[in-house]
């Protein structure tokens, strides 16, 4: 999890970099993406081309929220956290979305279910 006050392909590329420093010592990281510009820059593609042996990229198909999970827990995640809530400042706001992922960190029933987790293995 990460947060930016924008979300460019500097950022993203910062992300990815994170990401292979943190899991440096595990197996190759394949990472499901929807179709964003950002995951798509021109700028990234030196960078995935030198650590294609350990990161790489997967589309989603455009236009197909119900193959995206993540799509659903957004949904749940907004209905828990930020509906009928004021914050105050962007800092609550934050620690209340990072308080409520950090909930989720491991897969449950609940994130499965309202997920479509177990149908998304299924169908794979």
């Amino acid at each position: 999890m990460a947060f930016s006050d924008n979300l460019k392909s500097e950022q993203f590329h910062h992300f990815l970099e994170g990401l292979l420093h943190r899991y440096k010592d595990s197996g190759k990281i394949l990472m499901i993406l929807d179709n964003a510009r950002i995951h798509h820059a021109l700028s990234l593609q030196p960078f995935l081309k030198v650590n294609e042996e350990k990161l790489e990229l997967l589309y989603l198909p455009s236009y197909s929220p119900d193959l995206n999970p993540m799509e659903w827990f957004w949904k749940f995640l907004r209905k828990q956290v930020t509906h009928n809530t004021f914050f105050d400042t962007y800092k609550k706001f934050q620690r209340a979305i990072t308080k409520f992922i950090r909930k989720f960190k491991r897969s449950s029933i609940e994130i499965q279910t309202r997920c479509n987790y177990e149908k998304l293995l299924m169908a794979g």
